[in-house]
């Protein structure tokens, strides 16, 4: 319901480009796990785009370090 509400939105402020965000997998293999989700969104017309990654910089390494460590202590 976001997704299509989002979609609308941008629709009616004649926005061209939407991104849905987050396909990966080997996409020439019909029986990758990915591939459903990329048929999917090829039926909104999508395609393939690789852009470069995210990555964190924080802003104290003492409070990151600490949250990292309890996200991989809460993990296992």
């Amino acid at each position: 319901a976001l997704q299509h509400e989002m979609m609308s939105r941008c629709l009616e402020r004649g926005v061209t480009r939407y991104n849905f965000y987050g396909i990966s997998g080997v996409f020439d293999d019909p029986e990758d796990d990915g591939r459903g989700v990329l048929e999917f969104k090829q039926g909104f017309n999508g395609y393939v785009e690789e852009l470069p990654g995210e990555f964190t910089l924080p802003v104290s390494k003492l409070r990151y370090g600490v949250s990292d460590l309890a996200h991989k202590l809460l993990r296992h």
